[in-house]
């Protein structure tokens, strides 16, 4: 797990920007999704993941608002992880990302209530 530095309130002004933490196997494209975060002004990235096991035991404490998800991910797949995220924190907004289009791997995403992101 790397964490992910949010940008302070300025002013003293609350800072009102939305946390989120990135799920995926692949260390580069967890690293394009941490750039492109942070040069969204409403965004703040406070957890970047490498699997599911690591996830369930940051996410919970880390502050998350959203979170996206790479599906397939060795160890557990995404929908798994999303389905004990959901238990724990079940109002958490998992968006799922992944460039497979399966139907059958798309009901599972369904099925574990999350959102489909971007598909192939």
């Amino acid at each position: 797990m790397t964490l992910c530095t949010p940008t302070q309130a300025v002013d003293g002004k609350a800072n009102e920007r939305i946390s989120i933490s990135i799920v995926d196997d692949d260390e580069t494209y967890r690293s394009l999704m941490k750039h492109a975060v942070g040069r969204t002004r409403d965004l703040d990235c406070v957890g970047l993941y490498s699997g599911g096991l690591e996830a369930l035991k940051g996410i919970p404490s880390s502050g998350s608002e959203v979170v996206l998800m790479d599906l397939r991910m060795p160890g557990m797949p995404g929908t798994e992880c999303a389905r004990q995220l959901k238990r724990i924190q079940p109002r958490l907004p998992i968006i799922i990302i992944s460039g497979f289009d399966d139907p059958e791997t798309l009901a599972q995403s369904l099925d574990a209530r999350v959102g489909l992101g971007a598909q192939g």
